[in-house]
């Protein structure tokens, strides 16, 4: 499963993203809405 995390709170994004890749999960982490759109549109 690849899970997209968008957040723009840097520190709060770093922690999120590394205890979501420890449990072993892929995550493609942005911190802007357009960036998540092409994010999805680039990943489909």
């Amino acid at each position: 499963m690849r899970i997209l995390l968008i957040e723009d709170d840097t520190t709060l994004g770093a922690a999120v993203r590394d205890q979501i890749g420890a449990d072993g999960q892929s995550v493609y982490r942005v911190t802007r809405l357009d960036t998540a759109g092409h994010a999805v549109r680039g990943r489909s």
